[in-house]
C-alpha cells in the first residue's frame, strides 16, 4: 500500500510542471468580470445586454497599458502591471475612448498576453489598444469589422533602451509629440494565432536588445487557479509570471448582468454591431455542429407545389407530379410538320462608301512626289509670310535712273574732273 501511495504521490509531482504551463481550462461567464471590476469603477449600459467598464480613480495622463512594463514570453511581449483589475482589462477585450466617458473597456472571450498594436523605428517603440473594430478569429488571427485609423492620442512611445525595465511609465514621451513619432515609425505585426494559442509577437526582441544595447530576459507563463496567486517571481534562470485566465464562456453572455449599472447618458458614436463581443456573437449564433452554416430562409430557393391529383387517379398518374420551380423555362414555339423554319438573318447597318480615286498616271505621281508639301498656317502666319515676299521683291527691283537727277549730274561732273 505505502509503495502505490509513493508511486501515485510521484506521478503528481512528476505532472505539475506541465499542468502550470497548459492554458487555463475552466470556464467562467461574464459575471467574474462584473463582480471583480464592479469596486474599482463603473459599468455603463450602452445598449440592452452590452455594458462597458470605466475606470475610477486615474491619472490625468492615464492611458491603457500605461503603468507597467513589458516581459518577453515564449508567447511574446506580456504586459505586466500592478493595478488591480490588470489581469482583466489587459488581456481580455477592447479599449475604446468616449468623449463623454472617457476610457472604457469592452470585455471580451480570449485571452492574450496583451491587446496592442506596435510601430517602431530605428531607437523608438511604440504600441496602442486595439480598436474596438479589431475582431479576433481562430485559426486566422486579427481582421478589422470596418474602417478605422489609430488616433495618435492612444500611442505610448519609448526609447529602446527602456524595453523590458521596471518603471516604464516614467519614460514614455508627452503625448503631444505622438504625430511626429507616427510619421517615422513603422508598423510591425502584433497579436496573431500560431499553435492553437494568441502571440503578441511585436518587435523582435533581439532587434531591440541590438540597438537598444540591453539584454531582456525570457520570463515564463505559469497558470494559477486564484488571483490572489498572481504575482512575478524573480530569480534562477527564467523569471516566472503567474497569471489567472481562466476560460469564458461564450454561452453565458446576456445571462448574467453587472450588479450597479449607470444608464447611458448620451448615444455613443461607436457602431456597436461591428465590434468584436457582437461579431463573435453573430457568429456564435449562424454556427452548427459540424461547422455547417444554415442558409436564413430567405436564402432558400422556393419551390411552389402543383395541386395533388383526385384521389380516383391511378397511383402512376400520382406520381407524374412533381414540384416545379417558381421561375419557368421559356417555352419555344414550334414549327409546323412540313413548313419551312424562318431563318433569321442579321442586317449589317449600311456603310458608307467612299468616293472613287481616279487612277493617276505614273508622271502625276512622280511630279506629286516631287512637289514639296505646304505646311497649314494660320491667317496670321499667312499674312506675315506674304508682307516678308513683298519686302524681298521690292529689295530686288532696281530702281531706273532718271535723266536730269541730282545725283546723276553730280556723278558726270566728277567724271570730268
Amino acid at each position: 500500500m505505502k509503495t502505490i501511495l509513493t508511486l501515485a504521490a510521484l506521478l503528481l509531482l512528476g505532472a505539475s510542471p506541465a499542468m502550470a504551463d497548459a492554458p487555463g481550462e475552466f470556464g467562467v461567464s461574464f459575471d467574474l468580470f462584473y463582480s471583480s471590476l464592479d469596486q474599482f469603477g463603473e459599468w455603463i449600459q450602452l445598449e440592452p445586454q452590452y455594458y462597458v467598464w470605466r475606470p475610477l480613480n486615474t491619472s490625468p495622463d492615464w492611458r491603457p497599458y500605461y503603468y507597467g512594463h513589458w516581459a518577453w514570453t515564449p508567447d511574446g511581449w506580456y504586459w505586466v502591471s500592478d493595478e488591480p483589475w490588470a489581469w482583466a482589462a489587459y488581456h481580455y477585450g477592447r479599449w475604446y475612448f468616449d468623449r463623454h466617458y472617457g476610457w472604457v473597456w469592452m470585455p471580451g472571450y480570449d485571452w492574450a498576453p496583451a491587446w496592442v498594436e506596435w510601430r517602431y523605428s530605428d531607437a523608438m517603440v511604440g504600441w496602442a489598444p486595439l480598436g474596438p473594430y479589431a475582431v479576433f478569429r481562430l485559426g486566422f488571427g486579427i481582421h478589422y469589422s470596418r474602417s478605422w485609423v489609430t488616433p495618435h492620442s492612444y500611442w505610448c512611445f519609448v526609447d529602446m533602451q527602456y524595453m523590458g525595465g521596471p518603471l516604464l511609465h516614467r519614460h514614455i514621451h508627452n503625448m503631444h509629440y505622438n504625430s511626429r513619432y507616427l510619421g517615422f515609425t513603422r508598423s510591425v505585426e502584433g497579436v496573431r494565432y500560431e499553435n492553437d494559442r494568441i502571440i503578441n509577437r511585436g518587435p523582435d526582441r533581439r532587434i531591440i536588445e541590438r540597438r537598444g544595447g540591453n539584454s531582456i530576459r525570457e520570463s515564463r507563463i505559469i497558470d494559477v487557479r486564484d488571483r490572489s496567486e498572481q504575482r512575478v517571481v524573480r530569480g534562477g534562470e527564467r523569471d516566472e509570471i503567474r497569471v489567472y485566465r481562466p476560460h469564458v464562456e461564450e454561452q453565458a453572455r446576456g445571462s448574467v448582468r453587472p450588479g450597479r449599472v449607470r444608464e447611458a447618458e448620451q448615444k455613443t458614436p461607436l457602431d456597436l454591431r461591428s465590434t468584436d463581443l457582437e461579431r463573435r456573437t453573430q457568429e456564435r449564433q449562424i454556427r452548427r455542429p459540424g461547422d455547417v452554416r444554415v442558409a436564413p430562409p430567405s436564402e432558400a430557393p422556393t419551390i411552389r407545389q402543383q395541386p395533388a391529383p383526385p384521389d380516383r387517379g391511378t397511383a402512376r398518374e400520382r406520381s407524374k407530379v412533381q414540384p416545379t420551380p417558381e421561375v419557368r423555362p421559356r417555352v419555344q414555339e414550334r414549327t409546323p410538320r412540313g413548313a419551312q423554319p424562318e431563318v433569321r438573318r442579321e442586317v449589317q447597318p449600311r456603310q458608307e462608301q467612299k468616293a472613287a480615286v481616279p487612277r493617276q498616271s505614273a508622271e502625276q505621281r512622280a511630279f506629286q512626289k516631287e512637289r514639296p508639301t505646304r505646311v497649314q498656317q494660320t491667317p496670321r502666319q499667312e499674312r506675315q509670310t506674304e508682307r516678308a515676299v513683298r519686302g524681298a521683291e521690292s529689295r530686288r527691283v532696281e530702281r531706273p535712273r532718271t535723266e536730269g537727277s541730282r545725283t546723276t549730274e553730280d556723278r558726270r561732273e566728277r567724271k570730268k574732273r
